[in-house]
């Protein structure tokens, strides 16, 4: 814990606060500079504070509370979330960074966290997507104990409501079949294999054993978190490769529509069983 008061001291011009805490040293900075006066106070209020929370026992351990705001901004949080964004490259961290930042204040103390919620909850944002955004900050912000307190209590939902029946299954290929017949084939195998999204956007043609009536499972094309036009290859959910038996339906879909693609000259060797279309014009090649 903390032993000593915190102390303000000279970094090379800019001052900074230091304290050691359980044995290790840490530092407040952007602060000013040494000889501004301001930043001499600022230094000192920040002291003051951490050595008063300390002899309370609410001393906040990860110090976001006594960081300095930069424009009004929790410019650490937003430093880690961008970081977090640029090495897990998913969507939920991404939204989690664009949220925060679009909300512009520090989300520190019990106030600011419940102004935050509030202000979600006003954005329109759903209770699920709250917890996910508040569960995000967590993992950058361990020690902020406002968040921890903190549980956004989301409805639970009736899958159920949520299901297809078989006769709208029906109607819905039908329509397919008559108006979209390339999203029928890829709807018609996803039916029939429970395939992930990802792993069925990722599925290529050496990958589909025909005679085996079997596909081979080992690597999707998951949405890039920064760009959500953009697609990686990416492992499995589980990390693992799996053996996906295929049906009397599923297999006659796969076979159809590799004559399709051989008629139009595509590559039906190691390419993409579905390969995108539409006005994007994507193409994406493996590697």
């Amino acid at each position: 814990m903390l032993k000593k008061p915190p102390r303000v001291r000279d970094n090379n011009g800019a001052l900074q606060v230091r304290l050691r805490l359980d044995g290790r040293d840490h530092f407040i900075n952007r602060l000013g500079c040494f000889d501004d006066p301001i930043a001499q106070a600022r230094g000192q209020a920040i002291c003051a504070e951490i050595w008063c929370d300390a002899q309370q026992g609410d001393l906040d351990l990860s110090l976001n509370r006594y960081r300095p705001l930069v424009e009004g901004r929790d410019q650490d949080l937003l430093d880690a979330l961008s970081s977090l964004a640029e090495e897990k490259q998913q969507a939920r961290v991404t939204h989690a960074y664009r949220v925060v930042q679009r909300f512009g204040l520090p989300i520190r103390t019990r106030v600011e966290v419940a102004r935050f919620l509030a202000w979600m909850k006003a954005e329109g944002l759903a209770a699920s997507t709250q917890s996910t955004v508040l569960s995000t900050i967590r993992s950058v912000q361990p020690g902020n104990k406002a968040l921890r307190l903190v549980k956004v209590k989301v409805p639970a939902r009736s899958v159920q409501e949520e299901v297809l029946t078989k006769q709208e299954v029906r109607q819905l290929l039908d329509d397919l079949r008559s108006n979209e017949e390339w999203f029928y084939l890829c709807f018609g195998l996803w039916l029939s294999t429970g395939l992930r999204n990802a792993e069925l956007i990722g599925l290529t043609w050496d990958c589909v054993h025909l005679d085996e009536s079997e596909l081979l499972i080992s690597k999707t094309l998951r949405r890039d978190g920064t760009a959500t036009q953009r697609r990686l290859w990416s492992g499995t959910k589980t990390v693992k490769a799996r053996v996906v038996p295929l049906s009397d339906q599923g297999l006659q879909v796969l076979r159809e529509h590799r004559k399709s693609m051989q008629c139009l000259g595509l590559n039906t060797k190691d390419g993409l069983v579905f390969r995108p279309l539409g006005p994007l014009g994507i193409c994406m090649t493996q590697g």
